[in-house]
């Protein structure tokens, strides 16, 4: 299992205590703060140690689930070769990738300000903080991925702002200017 979905930075903003299954421990090499590469590594370690790596079924999209009538599921799936046939569940489990699809949204200036060199783009899109290197970058959200981005990028980019409908108090995982300052709660 690849992916190229892994955010930009060295690091990733939680701890790999957060990242780790109970029954597949995060390798004791790993340091506190797993890059996204390693949290990939683990995490098809995992389904490669427990057989899930046959099972898991890539561009494949499931056009219609319904219940069976016993308590499992009729599926019916279609992927890069076309439908293919109803498949039938003991467990149905809906896990869509609803933040792998970006909403962006339309707004008025959107023009001039690409016409100008602007760029709006996913926190998707973003896989090097280089990108960011002198500019003015606002994230737009607050959710896990844009703090995720907005550490990286803030160490390259000539201002960094964050707007969001609402902020909840997050603790970082460092505080003030100091690289040895961290927060333990």
């Amino acid at each position: 299992m690849e992916s190229d979905a892994t955010l930009p930075g060295p690091h990733h903003a939680s701890p790999k205590a957060q990242y780790s299954l109970s029954d597949f421990p995060m390798p004791k090499d790993y340091p506190e703060w797993p890059t996204g590469a390693q949290i990939q590594t683990y995490l098809a370690g995992y389904a490669d140690t427990f057989g899930l790596t046959p099972e898991v079924r890539l561009n494949t999209e499931v056009t219609a689930a319904f219940p069976a009538g016993d308590g499992s599921w009729t599926v019916q799936t279609r992927g890069e070769a076309g439908d293919g046939p109803p498949e039938t569940f003991d467990r149905l489990v809906i896990a869509n990738g609803v933040f792998c699809e970006p909403a962006m949204p339309s707004f008025p200036g959107l023009d001039e300000f690409t016409a100008a060199g602007g760029r709006v783009m996913a926190g998707t899109e973003l896989h090097d903080a280089e990108q960011a290197r002198g500019r003015h970058v606002l994230v737009v959200g607050y959710g896990k991925s844009a703090c995720d981005i907005t550490v990286p990028l803030s160490r390259v980019a000539a201002s960094t702002d964050v707007i969001a409908r609402q902020m909840l108090w997050k603790v970082p995982r460092r505080i003030g200017a100091s690289s040895t300052s961290r927060c333990c709660c």
